[in-house]
């Protein structure tokens, strides 16, 4: 976390730092949700110190937007922080760049998925086996929207 925050020092404009240092928060404050008792300080600060990281970690998240400029990255972004509906219009940027991602079309699987698009999902991952016939993640997704798909409206 520190050497992140250095880095940012360093070079303001990077924006990788930004993304590993939201990365870095994030971990820090599962940790600190799932195992209270091993972090300092005591519990009556630690609040403040949870909401000072939820805060930094959502400037590192808008700083990181602000200078990426690959839609594959931001996209990897706001899925990761559950944007789904930004996520989808940069995979959409994504996809008019580079039709044959399979990236992009696993990126935007899993923002319908999260978002309960089922039928939208199950077209990407269509598309994405059509592109990767030998992929086992995108047989695995399908598999797993279909399945989620058929328990909702059931």
């Amino acid at each position: 976390y520190d050497d992140y925050t250095k880095m940012m020092k360093l070079d303001s404009d990077n924006p990788r730092a930004y993304f590993w240092r939201s990365i870095a928060i994030k971990d820090l404050l599962k940790d600190i949700a799932e195992n209270p008792d091993d972090h300092q300080p005591k519990p009556e600060q630690r609040a403040k110190l949870v909401a000072l990281y939820e805060d930094r970690q959502k400037n590192d998240v808008e700083r990181y937007l602000s200078l990426e400029t690959d839609h594959g990255c931001r996209a990897q972004m706001l899925r990761r922080n559950r944007r789904y509906a930004e996520a989808i219009n940069e995979c959409n940027i994504w996809l008019d760049d580079e039709p044959e991602s399979t990236s992009a079309y696993e990126t935007r699987a899993e923002c319908y998925q999260a978002l309960r698009k089922h039928d939208k999902a199950i077209a990407d991952c269509t598309t994405w086996v059509s592109l990767a016939p030998n992929s086992a993640p995108a047989f695995m997704l399908r598999a797993q929207v279909s399945s989620h798909a058929s328990i909702s409206s059931a």
